[in-house]
């Protein structure tokens, strides 16, 4: 493995104790915080998803969670976006013929 490598299995334990610790922490934080740690959380497991050959159809969603990442709290209405979220992911769980290509 060169330098500029992924080892997917210390990213997986990196993330592992990122909710671990998320989960702690939400014994002392407030209760809406616990969406933003959830949401990076699934941005960090589609890092780890696309460092091989992923789906290009997790490249908007893993757009979006880095904006709502990156944005202000409360600058976004996580509901609907969640929902739009979880259904892009749905879809691409899917079974299909084939998988998509990049254009």
């Amino acid at each position: 493995m060169s330098a500029g490598d992924v080892d997917p299995r210390e990213e997986l334990l990196l993330l592992a104790a990122f909710l671990l610790s998320s989960g702690r922490r939400q014994t002392e934080e407030t209760r809406d915080y616990a969406v933003y740690r959830l949401v990076e959380g699934a941005r960090r497991a589609l890092l780890i998803a696309g460092s091989g050959d992923a789906d290009p159809r997790l490249e908007p969603v893993l757009a979006r969670l880095d904006e709502v990442v990156h944005a202000p709290p409360g600058s976004a209405d996580l509901g609907p976006l969640l929902d739009d979220l979880c259904t892009r992911i749905a879809e691409v769980l899917q079974p299909s013929a084939e998988p998509p290509t990049r254009p």
